[in-house]
């Protein structure tokens, strides 16, 4: 008698664990993931023709543009500049032009909006633009002028991040 008790809570037992583990059930959260591994702040890409920065202080030549590069679907550059007391804000702008040739190139003006930052430290810091605008007529590849100042200019090729 006791035997069969225990036989039949056993089977109780393993019929319910196999219930459970064999459930498919649906996952209640999205995973969260690093889109853009590595960079400090996403730049929206303002795309003002005429006068991009009209309404807002900003500088072009109190920091450089290190290097640019791809990572999916964004455009990831360096910059560096002196600070590190106060925050510092990026504005990209593309005019929404594409040069002829092969591939097309595009120019993006780089500029920090002006602050009180009297600090001396050499701030290093990664931005990332959603590149999908540049390649919505169709493109495979194309250049991006990153330009900074009145020389700066950085060079980077993208592909069709599809």
């Amino acid at each position: 008698m006791k035997k069969r008790i225990i036989m039949k809570n056993f089977l109780l037992l393993i019929t319910s664990c196999v219930a459970l583990f064999s459930c498919k059930c649906e996952k209640s959260s999205q995973e969260i993931s690093r889109q853009f591994p590595g960079t400090d702040e996403i730049i929206r890409l303002s795309q003002i023709a005429s006068e991009p920065f009209k309404n807002t202080e900003v500088q072009f030549d109190n920091f450089e543009i290190l290097n640019a590069k791809q990572e999916g679907q964004w455009l990831v550059f360096e910059t560096v500049f002196s600070g590190g007391c106060e925050d510092h804000t990026f504005l990209a702008n593309w005019d929404g032009r594409m040069m002829k040739s092969l591939p097309a190139q595009a120019v993006i003006q780089i500029a920090q909006v002006k602050n009180s930052d009297n600090c001396r430290e050499r701030v290093v810091k990664k931005w990332a633009i959603d590149s999908r605008v540049f390649f919505e007529r169709g493109e495979q590849e194309v250049i991006i002028l990153l330009k900074s100042g009145a020389n700066g200019e950085v060079r980077v090729k993208l592909s069709s991040p599809e």
